[in-house]
């Protein structure tokens, strides 16, 4: 959960996607602590969501801010975290309060307008990209509004089912087709830009790669409107795809941490990073409502191997959020120290 300073980052709600697939996901494996003080957890990340929420919108009425935010076609992808950031906060509420179901529909309807202000956004934000200059490198952060769209996929059937089967998969056909310009804008920038390094170039959305499909699978899984081998062809391939982007981060890593060494190379804080923190959470819950709810037909022995994986990515995922809130809060002092430091001079 994000401590607010004077000026938020706009990819900020990223933090609550992060904490809030972790408590609809991952905190499920520790039933005692869940059941005990899973609800306080909840009440704390929504009242940092609307500390969130609140300084972002203060900061959105600023005409100097939104000129910053708009003056690169890639800035305005950043509301997909404020759309996701919210979708997750909702579902935390439902499942910890299920009485929370007649307000979640108001918020979520909402919600919907937004995102449907956001998708032109984002539409005329593509057209710009395609004519892009070739010194523009393209990342993850394109990926939001497959991400966006299909955390309000999730949200809707969660407050509003049933929905008829057709135009849940066109909704999710949707966010895929944003999910492949996206990618074909990614590939296309490296492409172009013959120069890019590693070490300074790489983004960390870049997790979103497979993020984006992680969350494509969740959504197909919580509104069953696609078949079990599609589902799986969709793990499979989500699968692959993390494994690839995060052979990439660790000789990344490795690179940062001979240059800068492991406090500047590895240890400092970002919010973008936050986007590993949601994609990492965003896989384990796609994996598990698998486990839980594909049918007969996929064999006992991949039923097998995510239970085992399961087993062994809980912890890596719980490990990744303390590290993270880590960093944060310990940015947020070092901050906080030095500008209290400053005056006093």
């Amino acid at each position: 959960m994000l401590t607010i300073q004077k000026q938020l980052h706009p990819a900020s709600p990223a933090a609550l996607m992060a904490t809030g697939i972790f408590l609809i996901g991952t905190f499920a494996q520790f039933p005692t602590i869940d059941n005990t003080v899973g609800t306080v957890f909840a009440i704390l990340l929504s009242l940092t969501g609307i500390a969130v929420y609140g300084q972002l919108l203060r900061q959105l009425a600023q005409p100097a801010f939104r000129k910053q935010l708009l003056g690169n076609p890639m800035n305005p992808f950043l509301f997909g975290t404020w759309i996701a950031g919210a979708s997750m906060l909702c579902l935390v509420m439902l499942k910890y309060f299920p009485g929370f179901l007649v307000f979640a529909r108001c918020f979520t309807v909402l919600l919907l307008c937004c995102w449907g202000a956001y998708l032109l956004l984002v539409l005329s934000c593509f057209k710009k990209l395609l004519m892009r200059p070739k010194n523009l490198l393209i990342h993850g952060v394109v990926l939001l509004a497959a991400v966006a769209t299909q955390s309000m996929v999730i949200l809707v059937s969660h407050t509003f089912s049933p929905l008829p089967s057709w135009f849940l998969q066109i909704w999710i056909g949707c966010g895929m087709l944003l999910y492949a310009i996206g990618l074909l804008l990614i590939i296309c920038a490296f492409h172009l830009h013959k120069t890019w390094n590693l070490v300074h170039d790489w983004k960390n959305t870049n997790c979103i790669i497979h993020g984006g499909l992680s969350i494509t699978g969740l959504a197909m899984l919580t509104t069953n409107a696609f078949s079990s081998q599609f589902i799986l062809c969709c793990w499979c391939l989500a699968t692959l795809l993390l494994i690839l982007i995060e052979m990439v981060e660790v000789w990344r890593g490795l690179l940062r941490f001979i240059k800068f060494g492991l406090q500047r190379g590895l240890l400092t804080y970002d919010t973008t990073q936050w986007s590993r923190n949601f994609t990492f959470g965003m896989f384990f819950a796609f994996s598990h409502a698998m486990l839980l709810q594909i049918d007969d037909s996929v064999s006992v022995y991949v039923t097998i191997i995510i239970e085992q994986f399961l087993s062994v990515w809980t912890y890596v995922v719980l490990f990744l959020l303390i590290l993270e809130l880590y960093l944060a809060f310990r940015s947020h002092f070092q901050s906080k120290n030095t500008s209290s430091q400053k005056s006093r001079a």
